[in-house]
């Protein structure tokens, strides 16, 4: 007796599990027949109807009886799969395949099965033999660029899914892990390329995946926009907006990162670490009240949490308030007896005040604490600097340079420390320096001021085209800042340039080198600023 063929089943979403279909025919069931064809046509107008379990007891009864057929065994598996019998619906597809191995539509069902399931790695024998039928390839280079994925193979996870095409690209969810392959593998740009053609109907939780991805690829616009769509993710309203506050703050949409923070504040998301993100574009858009008003209330909140009393006393001192710093911090240290960073802290405000010897107590006490933190000593260095106390400088922070080698601060104080101390351009003192700085710069190379101190010394040693390359550096890395295009134009006059070194000092309207005390004032700020508590 013959039974009909099948209809074959597809996935509504490849990455979205099993959730197959079935083209159904417009067939009414004679009411008392009975026979197999009869019987198959009931079970797919239970399909229809989306009644997957009354439709799989059908198709098993006439897979029982009639068990030689491939296209029935893989009805039934389809019917089971909806139901969320997996691992029946798994057998039966297997059956399918036992009947006929190339039963192209068997062959993806099991593999998309195994691909939602907890070892989908097991699916990779089936993708590879669904890659060898007619219209199989995408398809099954899809789901092998998902398994590469999830083993973290991110270059075969970008092959596959170059490699699965239009796959790729009519489902979003796949375009995002796509990208994902792309960043792993290497390749940011492309990344990018791929995140830039979600469709704006996608899923919130598509978009704030995306979100993530693009903040960490650093493009904070965009990461902006994409959780502006994730409303309604599962991650939650919280979490969503706080994300988008961090990627305006990053890319320095200010104003609009403090209205975000704003509204979510007044639907009751009222916690320290959105208060002390949105303390940082106030002051940023010059709303100083409102910045120190938001770190207080998230002292306030948490008030086991030193960070939030370390930005309150760098934005007093950035403001040169020292006395309310001071205070601050004395509150910080009796509240967190044990945070080497505060102390850390306080010494830095009773600098500012010029009580050295309280702040080289706190710095010392800082030590005591955390004798493996370099910060103490660096701070206790500088101030020393600043006290005219060079020997003591140098014999300080060269300790430092020894037990951290890893801090870029160290390096870069320790050079100018050493500047300072009025060394000869080929004496030891000098290489030492150089090899300081370079350590420093290793370690941050963003850093504007080590290229600018750098540039100086390599100059006074005659080494002009090295010096000029650190010099262009520096200005690159901060155009404002003019002490290095004035060094950079005495530089050229020494090498012989006198044209170029008039051009830059035309750029130099009102050339100031930074003095000792403004030196020492943006160093201490620097400390303020660096590490956690």
């Amino acid at each position: 007796m013959h039974v009909p063929p099948v209809p074959r089943g597809t996935l509504s979403r490849l990455a979205a599990g099993t959730a197959f279909f079935v083209t159904a025919l417009a067939v009414t069931n004679a009411q008392g027949d009975t026979s197999p064809q009869a019987e198959y046509r009931r079970a797919e107008a239970l399909m229809r109807q989306g009644h997957w379990g009354e439709a799989a007891e059908v198709l098993h009864e006439l897979a029982e009886a009639i068990p030689d057929n491939s296209r029935l065994a893989n009805a039934l598996g389809v019917a089971l799969s909806s139901a969320g019998e997996r691992a029946q619906a798994e057998a039966a597809f297997r059956r399918a395949l036992d009947i006929d191995p190339s039963y192209g539509s068997a062959l993806k069902n099991l593999a998309l099965s195994l691909l939602a399931g907890d070892s989908p790695a097991s699916a990779a024998p089936y993708l590879e033999r669904l890659s060898a039928t007619q219209g199989g390839a995408q398809l099954a280079n899809a789901g092998l660029a998902q398994i590469a994925l999830r083993e973290s193979r991110f270059g075969d996870a970008a092959r596959h899914f170059a490699l699965a095409g239009d796959v790729v690209i009519r489902d979003p969810a796949l375009l995002v892990k796509y990208a994902r392959a792309l960043a792993g593998s290497g390749h940011p740009d492309k990344a990018l390329s791929a995140l830039k053609r979600l469709p704006a109907a996608a899923s919130p939780d598509l978009h704030y995946e995306a979100g993530l991805q693009l903040a960490t690829l650093e493009a904070f616009g965009a990461a902006a926009v994409a959780f502006q769509r994730s409303r309604g993710a599962e991650a939650g309203p919280y979490q969503v907006g706080f994300n988008r506050v961090l990627a305006l703050a990053r890319d320095g949409q200010h104003g609009e990162a403090a209205r975000v923070a704003e509204h979510l504040i007044a639907e009751g998301h009222r916690e320290a670490e959105l208060m002390n993100l949105v303390s940082r574009s106030y002051e940023a858009v010059g709303a100083t009240e409102q910045a120190y008003n938001a770190l207080r209330d998230a002292i306030e909140l948490r008030p086991s949490d030193g960070s939030n009393y370390v930005d309150l006393v760098a934005l007093c001192l950035e403001h040169e308030n020292f006395d309310l710093g001071l205070e601050i911090a004395d509150i910080a240290v009796d509240r967190l007896v044990g945070s080497p960073r505060l102390h850390i802290q306080r010494g830095v405000a009773l600098a500012m005040k010029g009580r050295f010897a309280d702040a080289e107590r706190s710095f010392a006490r800082a030590a005591e604490l955390d004798p493996e933190r370099s910060l103490p000593g660096v701070a206790l260095g500088l101030i020393l600097m600043q006290q005219d106390r060079v020997p003591d400088a140098v014999r300080v922070l060269r300790e430092q340079s020894k037990v951290a080698g890893d801090d870029h601060l160290v390096h870069w104080f320790l050079a100018e420390a050493l500047q300072r101390s009025g060394i000869d351009p080929g004496s030891p003192e000098g290489a030492e320096a150089v090899g300081a700085l370079r350590r420093s710069i290793a370690l941050e190379p963003r850093m504007f001021q080590s290229h600018l101190l750098m540039g100086k010394i390599l100059a006074d040693q005659g080494r002009f085209d090295e010096a000029i390359r650190h010099l262009e550096q520096a200005r690159e890395i901060d155009p404002s800042d003019v002490s290095a295009t004035y060094q950079l134009a005495l530089a050229h006059r020494r090498r012989g340039n006198a044209v170029r070194a008039r051009e830059l000092l035309a750029l130099v309207s009102q050339q100031k080198e930074q003095d000792r005390q403004e030196f020492a004032k943006r160093g201490l700020l620097r400390i303020v600023r660096e590490g956690s508590p």
